[in-house]
């Protein structure tokens, strides 16, 4: 009794409390994005409403059972976990169901699950594991390479499978590693990275590296008498000019839809059609105006303009139906 009620008095009550109003919103939101008026109940297991509902459900028993176990169990079978999970992504490329040409779900009987979703939280324990080391220093490289071995194994077999949003999650988790002492130098080249790999989408590849080389030079004008530094800034031009090519590469390699979806996010010309999604969002969400059209009300969602309504374009109903001030 007593460790029931110390176990209690330890939990983060505004934070459980905030976490349940968000996730009635979520489950009211997409009850509202699969509404259709005919009298179905929110807990109908035909609508997708009903479904979040029995997750909803089977979430807060999980949650008292991960409160429950003692926490040395999950320091203890870390590493089992991550190896686990990555011989189940491993293990759906043959035996895994396709969905929407994609083959990363396990499907047994009614129940379907994406390995890879359960990979963020082996990957999170892994990390956690490692870092609670005594002679773990992310500022030592060998312990780098570690850390990011284990973030990126990961994430190169859900890539192999072609799932690259759930790959870019993985990436997310470097920044993680700043809490743990990581140079902000990292922060700086990621950016770069990122801001270089969009130019290169964007710009036409050998322009781009002429004005890169232009500026190398006129850094190079001004810092002549130092030839170690001369020599960083050409390794670093070169390095940049191979990167770029990289982009255009590793983008031919995609997959006809994730180009698409690029080439839409960049404002480049695409066939038409190909934009659709990203055009009937910007309609719905634009619909709702400052207070929005109210709840269950949101017409371009009950006549189905926006694919994927109670999923991957939720947001279209809440700003629809609550618009601005919503």
């Amino acid at each position: 009794m007593k460790k029931e009620e110390s176990l209690i008095g330890k939990l983060d009550w505004l934070t459980i409390i905030l976490f349940s109003l968000l996730m009635l919103i979520g489950w009211a939101v997409i009850y509202s994005s699969c509404y259709t008026g005919d009298g179905k109940s929110i807990f109908d297991t035909s609508l997708n409403s009903g479904k979040q509902f029995e997750w909803i459900v089977a979430s807060f028993i999980l949650m008292a059972i991960i409160l429950i176990v003692d926490s040395r169990f999950y320091v203890t079978f870390s590493y089992v976990f991550y190896v686990l999970l990555m011989l189940f992504i491993v293990l759906v490329m043959f035996v895994g169901v396709e969905v929407k040409g994609q083959r990363n779900w396990i499907r047994i009987g009614s129940f379907q699950m994406q390995p890879s979703e359960m990979a963020k939280f082996a990957v999170s324990l892994a990390l956690a594991k490692y870092f609670s080391g005594l002679n773990v220093d992310i500022r030592k490289w060998r312990d780098k390479w570690k850390a990011f071995a284990i973030m990126g194994f990961p994430m190169l077999l859900v890539l192999i499978q072609g799932d690259a949003g759930s790959a870019i999650v993985f990436v997310s988790l470097v920044l993680v590693l700043f809490r743990e002492g990581l140079e902000p130098y990292f922060l700086i080249v990621g950016a770069a990275a990122t801001t270089l790999g969009v130019l290169a989408l964007v710009a036409d590849k050998l322009m781009l590296t002429v004005v890169l080389l232009a500026i190398a030079l006129v850094f190079i004008y001004f810092l002549k008498r130092n030839k170690k530094i001369i020599a960083t800034i050409l390794g670093i031009w070169l390095l940049a000019v191979v990167y770029i090519f990289s982009v255009h590469f590793a983008f031919s390699k995609l997959q006809a839809h994730q180009r698409d979806r690029i080439n839409v996010l960049l404002g480049k010309e695409v066939e038409a059609g190909k934009d659709w999604n990203i055009r009937q969002s910007i309609i719905a969400i634009g619909s709702g105006g400052f207070t929005g059209k109210g709840y269950l009300q949101g017409t371009q969602t009950k006549l189905k303009f926006v694919p994927e309504q109670s999923t991957d374009f939720i947001f279209c109903t809440v700003g629809e139906e609550y618009g601005f001030f919503g």
